[in-house]
């Protein structure tokens, strides 16, 4: 199986599966010579010859274009020759009694989740080799094998917006049955048809992440089914190798899309950091911009009018923001906010008047390719009919293009932004191949909808995994009576794949709760503005200039290194360390403080000011930590001098215990399961794990937690199943991560700071 989507269940394991695979693959060739007939020859097509782990895939597991092309060049050559030999049977006419009957149970259940099992009888007197199956039902998803579970879940949620605009409730109720079927989506028995002879047993299981295998095919027979139906259960399987393919591209023009990432005109990976500004409504906050930047942003999203709902912008007011973003060194996304809500908020314009409304700045956006990219339309469809999004996102793209617009086209999702009932995700692929150019990157806005850990991973990994671009265009953290986003594995997961995120909104809202700066001023963040400036993952830690405002004489210079840090207020789990400011020609805009461990390092905490307190330590326990600083563009000084600070011995470290171990291995990866006991004599409510790992190790998907890493340093936070526990009760957790070539375990544990004893 392949844990880390959805919720998993235990199976024993005998054998190291890097090794059954090897195994496997050996013994497939002699299999397929004892089993081959003249009537029913097995043809064997080898993936497992040159496929590197290291090079033809992204993380180990999932191929990227290069495994893509190997595998295809495989699979094809074999496959025409199977389908060009083929000789259809007779499918049946309608009124025929059925060839085949099927029956469904639930096997196991989880959390979130279960384990399914189809059993297929042949009611015929003629035997089959092949089988397609088909059922009925709200949901379908992309190919065969896609690890998937139902989740049932009926919640309203909502988001602010700002000035003026209400709360919109959005009733949801999703169902995903996240394997290659269609089902009632109601939690029912699925009711369906078969194509199909012979008895089968099909256990509906995730994959395991394991190199891919050697593959066998049978050649249908003069007893198979159709050539529709095989064509369609074989390109099903191809699915994932044969839509990856972009469509062709022009000559990149500024910023641009390669490979699923957004590019710098120079081809530099470039990865927004920064937050929305609602300049439409404030037209007079003109020193917002800088602001934001001083902040360590290297992007502004900025709102604007067309003058459907609310007054214009006009042609100088949009040509002048450019000018500030380019004043101060940011990347500018201008979207038009006027289409809000539509097809649910009555006074909502449409995307092709919105498009209308570029075009009419085409003299003030052409040549700014470099600087700009185009939104076209703010959260352009409510919840009523949402299919309805995906043609006029397409003839607003079409739209653009037509009229010579090379830059950057950034598309929000229907549902409000928030795709909860997936229209975008599934028809993402359609939307990006009608972009000419391929210069279009989606927008998913995460707000109550995407308040765990798997909801807000699954998503975006959807389109990683697809090679589609794609951002955090706006995101909220603070809670509200729809639900409490989970911005910690927004940031963390946005980091880890090198995402974009906005966070709404710089200041204004109706609602202040969600103003990253009080009242505009800089000086005075609210907790959401120091969460999302200076919190783990945040921007100052993450954000990197665009390398756009530092060629062609910018600035390259980095700040001088700063002083020796000192180390006071330490306690059992925390220090304090306080260091000379450094200094720099244009300013120094926030300082990053390290772990030094032997020759390697880890980062630990970022800041604007030239103190810090480090969280997480263990008792007992010698750290060594050093500083850098950065400066607006982007430059890093020289390391500081390093201290070593002892912490204090905390007392008893009988209040918990962990327990970790290694519960399965392959080259390059392996799987982890920890165990966390409450030995104390009152309850554990809400807590956070923490640990080193020694080596290399990098956790790829946790489930009972939410993880963040930075370096080797890993912090877990409990999810609402697993926060309270009982004395003497435990929880577990387990993650699958990637690994070099040892796989040494972590020697010390902390939960909400304190140590743990090792079980």
């Amino acid at each position: 199986m392949r844990p880390g989507k959805g919720t998993p269940c235990a199976a024993p394991v005998t054998q190291s599966r890097g090794a059954a695979v090897v195994d496997l693959n050996a013994r497939i060739p002699e299999w397929a010579r004892a089993t081959s007939t003249g009537r029913s020859p097995v043809t064997v097509v080898d993936q497992w010859t040159d496929f590197s782990t290291a090079t033809d895939t992204y993380d180990g597991v999932h191929p990227n274009a290069s495994g893509d092309d190997k595998l295809a060049a495989r699979w094809y050559p074999a496959l025409a020759a199977l389908l060009d030999a083929g000789v259809p049977g007779d499918p049946g006419d309608p009124g025929d009694p059925p060839a085949c009957t099927a029956s469904f149970r639930a096997v196991s259940a989880w959390q979130g989740g279960y384990q399914g099992e189809v059993t297929v009888t042949n009611a015929s007197s003629t035997p089959v080799t092949g089988w397609t199956d088909g059922r009925t039902g709200r949901r379908r998803t992309t190919h065969p094998g896609l690890e998937r579970h139902l989740h049932h879940r009926r919640r309203r949620h909502g988001r602010r917006h700002p000035r003026g605009l209400e709360r919109h409730p959005r009733a949801r109720c999703e169902h995903e049955l996240r394997i290659h079927r269609q089902y009632p989506g109601n939690g029912q028995r699925p009711v369906g048809d078969c194509h199909l002879h012979g008895a089968h047993r099909v256990l509906l299981t995730p994959r395991h992440p394991i190199s891919p295998l050697g593959a066998a095919m049978r050649p249908r027979t003069r007893t198979a089914p159709p050539v529709a139906a095989v064509l369609a259960a074989l390109l099903g399987l191809l699915a994932p190798l044969l839509s990856f393919a972009p469509p062709a591209q022009a000559a990149a023009t500024g910023i641009h899309i390669s490979n699923g990432r957004l590019l710098e005109g120079n081809g530099n990976d470039f990865v927004m950091r920064g937050v929305n500004h609602a300049h439409t409504w404030y037209p007079n906050q003109t020193r917002s911009l800088a602001d934001i930047k001083a902040l360590g942003a290297n992007t502004v999203r900025v709102v604007l009018a067309d003058g459907h709902r609310w007054t214009a912008n006009s042609a100088s007011d949009v040509a002048n923001v450019i000018s500030q973003c380019k004043a101060n060194r940011l990347i500018c996304v201008l979207e038009v906010h006027d289409t809000t809500g539509y097809g649910e908020e009555a006074a909502a314009g449409t995307l092709d008047q919105a498009a209308d409304y570029w075009i009419g700045l085409k003299s003030v956006l052409e040549g700014q390719e470099n600087y700009v990219v185009i939104n076209i339309g703010n959260e352009p469809w409510g919840n009523t009919n949402p299919v309805g999004w995906t043609d006029p996102t397409i003839a607003a793209i079409k739209k653009l293009r037509s009229a010579g617009f090379a830059h950057t086209i950034m598309v929000d999702a229907p549902n409000w932004g928030q795709d909860w009932q997936g229209v975008m995700r599934d028809n993402a692929r359609s939307v990006y191949a009608a972009d000419p150019t391929g210069n279009l990157i989606f927008s998913i806005h995460m707000y109550s909808v995407y308040d765990t850990a798997q909801e807000i991973t699954g998503y975006l990994n959807t389109f990683v995994n697809a090679q589609l671009p794609i951002l955090i265009g706006e995101f909220g953290g603070p809670p509200d009576q729809y639900g409490d986003p989970d911005e910690d594995t927004m940031m963390a997961a946005a980091q880890q794949l090198r995402l974009g995120y906005l966070a709404w909104s710089w200041s204004g809202n109706t609602d202040p709760i969600l103003d990253l700066a009080v009242n505009f001023n800089a000086d005075q963040l609210s907790s959401w503005g120091r969460r999302i400036f200076n919190g783990v993952n945040g921007i100052a830690a993450t954000s990197k200039e665009a390398t756009v405002y530092s060629s062609g004489g910018g600035d390259t210079t980095p700040p001088t290194a700063p002083g020796t840090p000192t180390a006071s207020e330490v306690t059992s789990s925390s220090a304090k360390l306080t260091w000379v400011a450094a200094t720099d020609a244009t300013g120094v805009t926030g300082y990053d403080v390290v772990r030094v461990h032997g020759t390697g390092e880890a980062a630990t905490v970022s800041t604007t000011a030239a103190s810090a307190t480090v969280t997480g330590l263990a008792p007992s326990t010698s750290y060594t930590f050093a500083v850098y600083a950065r400066d607006a563009a982007g430059n890093r000084s020289p390391r500081s001098a390093t201290v070593t600070v002892t912490t204090a011995s905390g007392g008893s470290s009988a209040n918990c215990g962990v327990g970790y171990r290694v519960t399965n291995e392959w080259p390059g990866g392996f799987q982890g399961e920890i165990a966390l006991r409450n030995t104390g004599s009152s309850a554990i409510n809400g807590w956070t794990l923490r640990w080193t790992f020694p080596d290399s190790q990098r956790i790829s998907n946790l489930w009972g937690g939410t993880a963040t890493q930075s370096g080797a340093e890993v912090s877990v936070a409990s999810v609402s199943y697993t926060a309270s526990i009982a004395p003497a009760g435990s929880v577990t957790l387990g993650f699958t991560a990637t690994k070099g070539s040892t796989n040494p375990g972590p020697t010390a544990f902390t939960v909400n700071g304190s140590a743990c004893s090792s079980n």
